[in-house]
């Protein structure tokens, strides 16, 4: 056998270059060894077991840091300036500001009134002069349209009145002719009142 499979520590002479596996370890308690003195007292372990001091860097938010801002981008000194230099000069020049967005925001507003005049009118407006000239004869075709219903009322209201003043008069009329009918009769009755006491 030793001949087939050697040892150990001496190859095969049927085997070139085979020996038989050596065990790994002579003792199977690994945490005996572990814990063990020989161990325990190895230099390198020492080494191992030392805490590392080495902490990690910091990442800084350019941002909100100006000064890695300022090492990312050597330009951000000057656009602060220029920022800061505008905001002094718009808190100074505050109300010609103002104006200028007050006119843009009319300007805008009469560029709506043009576009929606463009759509209600199938684009036959197409600046403000045209929308303004628009505006004026719808206005005044509104005004001649409300005139006319006026006078129509008018109108109306003005022969009713004549016709209830005829209504009127014509009662006054009959009224009147009925009073004259009636005053001749009451005459012949006086009459025959005076013939008889003139009788007696």
């Amino acid at each position: 056998l030793n001949d087939i499979w050697g040892s150990t520590k001496r190859e095969s002479s049927m085997k070139k270059g085979y020996k038989l596996p050596m065990n790994a370890v002579s003792m199977s308690d690994i945490s005996r060894i572990i814990n063990s003195n020989e161990i325990q007292s190895h230099p390198k372990l020492r080494i191992a077991k030392q805490p590392s001091t080495s902490r990690r860097p910091v990442k800084r938010n350019p941002l909100k840091n100006n000064d890695v801002m300022d090492a990312l981008n050597p330009y951000a000194v000057e656009m602060r300036k220029t920022e800061r230099a505008q905001r002094e000069a718009a808190a100074k020049d505050r109300a010609s500001i103002l104006a200028k967005k007050r006119a843009a925001q009319k300007a805008n507003a009469i560029q709506k009134k043009v576009n929606y005049a463009k759509v209600q009118y199938d684009y036959a407006v197409l600046t403000k002069a045209d929308l303004d000239q628009k505006i004026a004869s719808d206005e005044a075709e509104r005004k001649a349209k409300i005139a006319a219903a006026e006078a129509a009322a008018q109108a109306a209201a003005e022969a009713e009145a004549k016709m209830l003043a005829d209504k009127e008069a014509a009662k006054k009329a009959s009224v009147a002719a009925d009073e004259a009918k009636e005053a001749p009769a009451a005459d012949d009755d006086d009459d025959d009142d005076d013939d008889d006491d003139d009788d007696e």
